[in-house]
Formats: C-alpha cells, structure tokens, sequence
C-alpha cells in the first residue's frame, strides 16, 4: 500500500478520535469507580500504517489492521483489572477478547493482561 491522499486523510481524524477514546475511557474507569494507574490512547503513524500494509501484505488493510487507534489502561490490582474488562465488555463491540499471557508457558507469561480489539 502507498500513501496516497485517501490515506492521508483517513488519518486526519485519528489523533482526535484517539483523544476522544482517551477521555471515554478516563470517565469510564471513573465512574466505575477503578483506580487507574494510567489510561493512554494513540493513533498508528501513517509510516507505521503503511510498514505494517508491507510487511503483513493485507487484502483489505483498512479493515485489516486493528490497531489503528490503540488504548492503554493501567491498573493496580486483579479487582481493578476484571471490573475495567467488565467496563469495556460492557461497552464495546469486542471481536477479540484474550490474555496474551495464557497462551505461553506459565515460566514465560510476563505481565498480567487483557488484550480486546473494539470495533
């Protein structure tokens, strides 16, 4: 894929849709009430955008990519951690719903996380 105007312009509003997801998800952990360590969204560049197009050579890499907006939510305890997945369960189409840490050796799991793709 190349950077073509389409391209540029359907990244002129993923810095403010990012913004937007950011303050969402700030006033969901609130009125939860979770007590969240950080909670962070950004937008894929468009350099990083297209690298991924290359690398993954994707049909459809518009629909293909999921991470073209990403969120972080960082929190203290397991409570906190089930009650923001419940949130965002709750809250948002979820087409995948999985704990990277439950697919490798107990030896190997790192960090406890959940990782959702919304739509």
């Amino acid at each position: 894929m190349d950077f073509t105007p389409d391209v540029a312009r359907r990244w002129d509003w993923l810095p403010s849709a990012a913004e937007e997801l950011e303050s969402y998800l700030h006033r969901l952990m609130a009125d939860q009430p979770i007590h969240a360590h950080l909670v962070r969204a950004r937008c894929k560049s468009i350099s990083s955008f297209l690298a991924k197009c290359e690398a993954k050579e994707y049909n459809d890499p518009v629909r293909e990519v999921t991470d073209q907006i990403a969120a972080r939510i960082i929190v203290y305890t397991h409570e906190d951690r089930e009650r923001a997945c419940a949130a965002i369960r709750d809250r948002f189409r979820i087409s995948e719903d999985r704990n990277p840490g439950d697919e490798r050796p107990h030896a190997k799991k790192g960090y406890d996380c959940q990782h959702f793709i919304v739509r």
